[in-house]
């Protein structure tokens, strides 16, 4: 019987990171969208004017924009305060809406930025968190099921009839299919997907155990031979 290998645990591991990350963007999406909120609802409308702006390049060498506005309030001129949002449709001499802090004239809301945090940053916060969770869930509950048809399963043994390519890849890894068949009664098992060369050495009729559930016959698990990559069965 095979030991537990690490690669059992990457995708429990690579939803749980998307989990974290989708989480954390999903908070700060929901934190930041209610602090704008709260500024465009507390604060004075003001119509402001885009009077200059800067570039800079980010980690990933892409090049962005800090567009700075001019605007007058409560009878006071306010010149290059920056606007902290950029986006294709401003330019040099566009007005902008923006909301004034009544406390502080120089901390201002963009009710265009708020929105834009509402319908992207939360949306793709919230599809990362579920796909995260959904992914470490259901590699648990697999987890879960292959241990239980080890302890209470029907071993039986049969031979490798061939390897087939899934369609799924993983570190532009295409996964691989082991397809097996018990030579009495032909019935045909396959693996779950091991990203691994393994065609280059398991040949046809290479004994493998199968174990079936013996209450419901189509739940069952394919054991993998004890030469599969401790680092790339997943």
């Amino acid at each position: 019987m095979n030991k537990k290998n690490k690669g059992d645990y990457f995708l429990r591991l690579f939803g749980g990171v998307f989990f974290l990350v989708g989480l954390g963007v999903l908070i700060g999406g929901i934190l930041l969208y209610s602090n704008m909120y709260k500024k465009i609802k507390n604060g004075d409308r003001v119509i402001a004017t885009i009077t200059d702006y800067s570039t800079y390049r980010d980690s990933d060498g892409d090049t962005h924009r800090n567009y700075y506005v001019d605007y007058t309030y409560n009878g006071e001129k306010y010149e290059g305060v920056s606007l902290g949002y950029s986006s294709n449709s401003l330019h040099m001499g566009s007005q902008i809406v923006i909301y004034v802090n009544p406390e502080k004239p120089l901390d201002i809301a963009v009710p265009a930025a708020a929105r834009l945090v509402l319908w992207i940053m939360v949306p793709v916060g919230l599809v990362f968190a579920v796909s995260g969770f959904l992914i470490a869930f259901f590699d648990i509950r697999k987890d879960a099921k292959r241990k239980k048809l080890l302890a209470i399963g029907r071993r039986i043994p049969c031979e490798v009839v061939n390897v087939k390519y899934s369609n799924v890849s993983v570190n532009h890894v295409v996964g691989r299919v082991i397809v097996c068949k018990d030579p009495y009664t032909g019935n045909v098992y396959s693996s779950n997907r091991i990203y691994d060369c393994i065609e280059s050495w398991l040949a046809p009729g290479t004994p493998v155990n199968v174990y079936v559930d013996p209450n419901n016959p189509k739940y069952y698990y394919v054991e993998e031979p004890t030469q599969v990559s401790q680092t790339t069965y997943y």
